[in-house]
């Protein structure tokens, strides 16, 4: 389930890409006009639409499907590491080793 959730989320960002307000501003032919600040000291200035793809597949990652996602994925793992404490205490008390402790091996000097 938790992947199909994941899949159903990214889904949502391919479908909803057009609508991606930031995309479309750096993408825009307003944007090919708009000279950046250089990254470090001996580099040069840049283009905004330089950084156009980028954008536009940050989106698939991040935008407010994934927030719901998160969420979904935190109460996924409780859910699920509680469902399997319990069947692995089902599993030892079916299999009739409840109180079973595995015992440490002396060291043996013959193979130190």
């Amino acid at each position: 389930p938790a992947s199909l959730v994941g899949l159903g989320v990214f889904i949502y960002g391919l479908v909803t890409l057009d609508q991606n307000s930031i995309a479309n501003e750096v993408c825009g032919e307003e944007a090919k006009n708009i000279t950046m600040c250089p990254l470090c000291e001996k580099c040069t200035t840049w283009p905004l639409h330089q950084i156009c793809g980028y954008t536009t597949i940050s989106y698939l990652f991040d935008h407010p499907g994934t927030v719901f996602y998160a969420i979904f994925m935190s109460f996924w793992a409780v859910t699920f590491l509680e469902y399997w404490k319990r069947k692995n205490a089902s599993l030892a008390h079916h299999w009739d080793c409840m109180g079973f402790q595995e015992e440490d091996e002396r060291p043996r000097p013959q193979f130190a």
